[in-house]
Formats: structure tokens, C-alpha cells, sequence
């Protein structure tokens, strides 16, 4: 078919579609078919012939946790997430700590697979537990979206998040487990165990009470409460967490509470490279024998932490509190890295990159905001870095952390996976492949007659009409400029 044809065609298909009815109006918020889950489960999408799975529905996601916690390993199987997924209608989100929602997720006990969440959200995962032992472990103390992950969780955002968490109990002081590994609560796991979270963006509420449960002073109890992890040992790349963490230690007997909370991870540290935290953390301790340690990125490192080309604007509170560490007992490395929250503990325990040290800190172009600490490392000489508000806005600020960093006129730098995230989709990308074609035109037809459904990221880039509602006209519009495109590439 010759050009003109081609064109003829097409300007055929636009005065068709300028004569359809329009009665498919809907709402900007609605773009996405917003189907709530039903409490149930459905494992009937599982082969365990099948390397890689798809999961498309609520339904099908709490099948996964049913799977594994009944003991599927699914060790070499990748599971992609197809749409987002509510576990709850979030329009009450805001009242959820008086009143909890339908649904209570049953956290997966131990991946060991790979979740692919393919960009897409969960929304409104409520998990509340109440965990009681006495110098005993198993799994069930770690608590998330999943207790241990063992193997990969990718490209996957959580929000309208809410977790509530009771540990009581204790350890004796003759039983032989460390101080960073007893208990873990965080949004997508509790325990990063040798394995990997990358490109996962968490937003919510933590809220963990500890209860110090033991007639003997010697006695303690431990949890480590993270944005991302609660404990890590593996490796966790490209994450932002916008999780607020309420932590409070409350004495109904003599023995002692320690938390350790993180904007990223509570403890361990290990890998932690290119993340950002922008939640609030508050820690509370009644006992001057408590102890918290509270940092933007890793609450504790116990040993050979690693923190590289990260950074916090969340703000921290605790008796013990560092902008980018709150605590670190040995081989603690933190590179290419700028605090710029506020600090609220005492002025020896504050450090504007770590709280309190003991061995081996290497720091290597970090900074932090002067007005927020008195210096770099609480209880130590060291005090390097810090920097005004003006001078971390500059373009040479950004070029010093490398191009892990991006400029970010009139704010401070962003990290450049961040950058390119907020950057504007392309015109009619529906699909958001990145390319404006054929493909995109058919997705927004789909829709229109109700084949496919849209989020509402893909809803917003299809209303090329502007007027918040997705109707033939903006099916015409497509039409318009593919035709202009194809003119244009001629």
C-alpha cells in the first residue's frame, strides 16, 4: 500500500472515530481497575514444570504465601507480578491504627526464588503479630511481606504499607546468639539472608513495641527494624523507603531491650548500595539500660558493613542516632554517601554520618548537613564533612559523589535511577515501553471496550486530551500523532 493510501486509511479511521458515541467516560482516578482481594487464595496458576510464573491477581499473590509456607521451595522459578495488586481498599489507610482493615497478609515464610514485580505495586498490606519466646529462634521471629529471603525480590513498590508488631521475651545471657540476631520486622522482609532486593520502592507505617519479658537484669531481648530489612546479610541495591517507624521498648520486668532501626535495614548492613530514605524514624526507651541505635540507612552494623552512594533526608530520633549509621561495632565503610535529616538524640550519641563507633570506621566522601549534628561521628574526634544547605546544592556537590548522583537544581542531588524514575513518559507511551507505536494505540482501544485495564500511571499518559477523563477522542488523538509521526519519518 502506497503512502497516500496509508494516509487515506488513517484519516478514514479518525473521522470514524470522531462519529463514535462517548459514552465510555470514566474518571482519572479510575484508570485502573482497582480490584480489592477477597481474603482468599488461589494456587491454581502453579507449575513447578514452569521456570518462569505469572501472577495477575490478589487472589493469586496470597496462593504464593499458601505455596511456599506449605513447603515449595520454588529455588530456580521466577515469579512476575502482571498488575498491581490491593490487598486492601486504602481509602481508609489513615484510620487503619484504630481500626484494621478486611484483609491480614500471612507473610511468606522463606523465598528462595525470585519475585520480578515488573514495576508494579501492592497496595495496602496490613500484617499485625504478636511474637512471644524465651532462648528459643525460628523464622516466625522475622516478619514482612516475607519472613527470609533467600533468593531475589525485584522492581516491586509497596505502599499504603502497615505493620504492627508485639515481641516479648528474652535471651539468657548464657545462650550463645548475638546481639543483631534475634528479631527482625521490615516491609519486604525481616531477614535479607545471602539474598538480594533491588529497584523496590516501600512507602507505610511500622509500628514495634518490644517487651522485655525476664526476671533477670541480665537478660535481654533484641529486634532489628528496617525500611526495607529488618536484619540484612545479603545485598540490597536501588531502594527508597518512605516507611515512618514508631519503635518504643517497654519494661514489664528487670531484663534489658535493644533496638536497632534503620531507614533501609536495622542491622547486619553487609551490601547496601544506591538507596535512599526519606521516613521518619522515632525510637523510644523508658530504661536507661536499654539501648537503641538508630541510623537513616543501617540502625547497627555488627561487622563488614558496606554503604556506598546512598543517602538520608528522613528525620531520626533515638538515644543513639547517625545520619547514615547509628551504630557500628567493627569494619564499617560508608562512600559516595550525604545525610541531610534531622537528629534528635543527645548531642555525644548524634552524628551527622554515625552515631556511636568502636572499631574500624572508613569514610570516603560523605557528607552531611551542618545544622544537623555537631558532628561527623558521635563520641569520636573525627568530624569531617560536614556542609551548608547551599554548598550541597551545588552542581560540584553532585559531581563529588559520582555519577551514582545526578544535579537537582534548587535541591539536593538524586540519585540517577531516582532522576530518570521522575523523569516525564513520553507522549502516548501507554504501555510505557519507553516507544510511542501501533502497540500503544491497540492497549488504549483494548481498554476502551474493556479487553484491558490500565493504571494509573498508564491512564494519565493516554489522556492526551487532558480533560481527566479516557474516551475515543483521546483514541483519535493517538491516531493523530502516529500519523504525524509516520509523515515525519518518511
Amino acid at each position: 500500500m502506497n503512502a497516500k493510501k496509508i494516509i487515506t486509511a488513517a484519516l478514514s479511521m479518525i473521522v470514524t472515530c470522531l462519529i463514535m458515541p462517548t459514552d465510555k467516560v470514566l474518571d482519572n482516578t479510575a484508570f485502573a481497575k482497582t480490584e480489592i482481594w477477597d481474603g482468599t487464595y488461589d494456587t491454581s496458576w502453579y507449575d513447578e514444570e514452569e521456570t518462569e510464573l505469572h501472577i495477575s491477581t490478589a487472589e493469586e499473590l496470597a496462593g504464593l504465601s499458601e505455596l511456599i509456607n506449605a513447603g515449595q521451595k520454588m529455588w530456580e522459578q521466577t515469579i512476575y507480578l502482571d498488575n498491581d495488586i490491593y490487598l486492601n481498599d486504602v481509602s481508609d489507610y489513615d484510620n487503619w491504627g484504630a481500626k484494621s482493615p478486611a484483609n491480614k497478609w500471612t507473610p511468606i515464610s522463606s523465598l528462595s526464588g525470585t519475585l520480578d514485580g515488573n514495576g508494579h505495586t501492592i497496595y495496602g498490606m496490613y500484617l499485625y503479630e504478636s511474637q512471644s519466646y524465651a532462648n528459643t529462634r525460628s523464622e516466625n521471629v522475622f516478619t514482612g511481606f516475607c519472613r527470609i529471603c533467600k533468593g531475589e525480590i525485584c522492581n516491586l513498590n509497596m505502599d499504603n504499607t502497615y505493620i504492627e508488631v508485639t515481641q516479648s521475651g528474652y535471651i539468657s545471657v548464657g545462650i550463645n546468639y548475638s546481639d543483631y540476631d534475634v528479631c527482625g520486622v521490615g516491609d519486604i522482609c525481616g531477614y535479607c539472608m545471602y539474598g538480594n532486593i533491588h529497584n523496590c520502592v516501600v512507602s507505610g507505617n511500622i509500628d514495634i513495641t518490644l517487651k522485655p519479658y525476664s526476671t533477670s537484669s541480665s537478660d535481654y531481648i533484641v529486634s532489628s527494624v528496617g525500611g526495607i530489612a529488618g536484619k540484612n546479610t545479603g545485598g540490597i541495591e536501588q531502594c527508597a523507603s518512605y516507611m515512618n517507624i514508631n519503635a518504643e521498648i517497654k519494661h514489664d520486668f528487670y531484663c534489658k531491650g535493644k533496638l536497632f532501626v534503620g531507614g533501609i535495614c536495622g542491622s547486619g548492613g553487609n551490601s547496601i548500595e544506591q538507596c535512599k530514605n526519606a521516613g521518619t524514624i522515632n525510637c523510644l526507651a523508658r530504661n536507661s539500660n536499654d539501648i537503641t541505635f538508630v541510623g537513616g540507612i543501617c540502625g547497627y552494623n555488627s561487622k563488614d558493613c558496606y554503604i556506598n552512594f546512598c543517602y538520608n533526608e528522613g528525620d531520626l530520633g533515638g538515644s543513639t542516632t547517625g545520619g547514615i549509621v547509628g551504630g557500628n561495632y567493627e569494619n564499617l565503610s560508608i562512600r559516595y554517601s550525604y545525610n541531610v535529616g534531622a537528629n534528635f538524640s543527645g548531642d555525644y550519641l548524634s552524628g551527622g554520618v554515625a552515631g556511636l563507633q568502636w572499631h574500624g570506621v572508613g569514610i570516603d566522601n560523605t557528607y552531611y548537613l551542618d545544622t544537623t549534628a555537631i558532628k561527623a561521628i558521635g563520641y569520636s574526634d573525627y568530624d569531617n564533612g560536614a556542609k551548608s544547605a547551599a554548598e550541597m546544592q551545588e552542581k560540584e556537590f553532585a559531581q563529588k559523589l559520582t555519577d551514582s548522583f545526578v544535579y537537582n537544581e534548587g535541591g539536593y542531588p538524586l540519585l540517577a535511577w531516582e532522576a530518570e524514575l521522575q523523569q516525564e513518559p513520553l507522549a502516548g507511551d501507554v504501555n510505557l515501553n519507553g516507544v510511542f507505536d501501533v502497540a500503544d494505540i491497540k492497549l488504549l482501544q483494548n481498554y476502551l471496550v474493556c479487553r484491558e485495564t490500565l493504571t494509573a500511571e498508564q491512564g494519565a499518559v493516554a489522556d492526551v486530551c487532558n480533560d481527566g477523563v479516557l474516551n475515543a477522542l483521546d483514541l483519535c488523538v493517538l491516531r493523530r500523532m502516529y500519523l504525524e509521526q509516520s509523515k515525519t519519518a518518511q
